[in-house]
């Protein structure tokens, strides 16, 4: 299960500027990966406290330490690849953008 730090929208001076939106997603292996990649950001990211125990869709590495954080239903070509057993195929279609996940968009 990941751990996930929110980007969210930056405030504006228009009315409508901050609504609260979610920019990006930062996915990390544990609370301490998330607590450390915030320290290291020079000040560029804020802890607020524990998010882990989320689900992703597909196999990623953690944004800290680089270990696989892995989804929930990773598919290629339309079969379902296991991911503990085909990691390194994995992180080479998805580096190549060839790696989607059935019924999400």
């Amino acid at each position: 299960m990941a751990h996930i730090h929110p980007i969210n929208e930056k405030p504006d001076s228009t009315p409508l500027g901050d609504r609260g939106d979610i920019e990006d997603l930062i996915v990390l292996c544990s609370d301490y990966c998330h607590q450390s990649h915030c320290d290291n950001s020079d000040g560029s990211l804020i802890y607020e406290g524990w998010y882990g125990c989320q689900e992703i869709s597909i196999t990623a590495p953690c944004a800290e330490c680089g270990a696989a954080v892995y989804g929930i239903d990773t598919y290629v070509n339309g079969e379902y690849v296991d991911t503990q057993d085909n990691l390194d195929t994995i992180e080479t279609l998805a580096n190549n953008d060839q790696l989607f996940v059935q019924g999400c968009s």
